[in-house]
Order: C-alpha cells, then sequence, then structure tokens
C-alpha cells in the first residue's frame, strides 16, 4: 500500500510539472553607455501548439531598447519562429509591445527556444553596479485553435558592468 502511495504522488507530481508552459528571460549585464543582448524565449511542457504571442518589455529609466528613427524597437526574430511576423511598439505607459504572429497558423518550432531578441542600451549617467529589476508582462499566447492563453509575468535582474570603451 505504502508503495502504491509513493508512486502515486510521483505521479501526480509530473503531471503537475508537465503542463507547465512558460516564459524565458535570463538575467543580463549591459555595459555602462554600452549595448547588451536581451533574449526572450518559452518552453513548452503542455503539449499546446502556439502560433503567436504579445507581451510588454518594461525597463528601467537609463535602460531602453535600441530604436529606429521612427522610435520603433529593432527586433531580431529567434530561431524558434518560422514565417511569423514580429510587431514592435511603444505603448502609452512607455512600454516596448512586441506581437508575433504567423498569418498561416505556422507553429513555433519546438518546444522550447527564443521567440526574439532585442539590444538593450545603458545611459552613461547610470553608475557601474547598478541594479535593477525589469520584466516581460502581459504574456498572452495565441494556440492553432485561436485560444489565447495568459502566461505569468516574468521578471529578470539587468546589472551595469564596467565599459567596454571610452564612454561618451
Amino acid at each position: 500500500m505504502k508503495r502504491i502511495l509513493i508512486m502515486t504522488m510521483a505521479l501526480l507530481g509530473m503531471v503537475g510539472k508537465a503542463g507547465a508552459d512558460d516564459v524565458t528571460v535570463s538575467d543580463v549585464s549591459v555595459p555602462l553607455g554600452g549595448q547588451a543582448t536581451l533574449e526572450i524565449g518559452f518552453n513548452i511542457n503542455s503539449g499546446k501548439i502556439y502560433t503567436g504571442c504579445q507581451f510588454d518589455l518594461s525597463l528601467p529609466t537609463g535602460v531602453e531598447t535600441f530604436k529606429d528613427e521612427a522610435n520603433t524597437p529593432m527586433v531580431k526574430k529567434g530561431g524558434a519562429l518560422s514565417d511569423h511576423t514580429i510587431t514592435p511598439s511603444v505603448v502609452s505607459s512607455g512600454d516596448d509591445r512586441y506581437v508575433v504572429v504567423s498569418f498561416t497558423k505556422a507553429p513555433f518550432v519546438g518546444t522550447s527556444g527564443i521567440v526574439l531578441s532585442v539590444t538593450l542600451n545603458a545611459d552613461a549617467n547610470l553608475s557601474v553596479g547598478d541594479q535593477f529589476i525589469a520584466s516581460v508582462k502581459n504574456i498572452t499566447f495565441t494556440t492553432t485553435d485561436v485560444e489565447n492563453i495568459p502566461f505569468d509575468d516574468v521578471n529578470f535582474n539587468i546589472t551595469v558592468s564596467e565599459p567596454v570603451g571610452p564612454v561618451i
């Protein structure tokens, strides 16, 4: 009886972990007055097939994404995307919003990978050693059945590191 109880508890524990999909963001170190790459990815453990997503990137004052002349965040498509289109914008809160869609309903490639990457800039008025908490929030993924699945917000750390060259 004890053996059956232990096996049942182990199976229930695996089922709980197996259904958890999440967004991944690693901590990043940005050189003072310089740039660093931030990668935003996912892990799919539920068996759902996702074709798109939307999320906001909230950064502290003094750290921002590299933007073009129209103040649109520059973005690089990650290896988890096939024919997907990424539309970046800046929302009224000042956060960057990223919308990832496939007009052919192409699924994300694999069960984990990088959705996109952005370049972060650290203002020269910050100090080496400054640490901030940033977040990816308002996360929603869309399945092939056009079901919108909300994900938990993800916090990550940004540390300002020594400059790699002269700070201008």
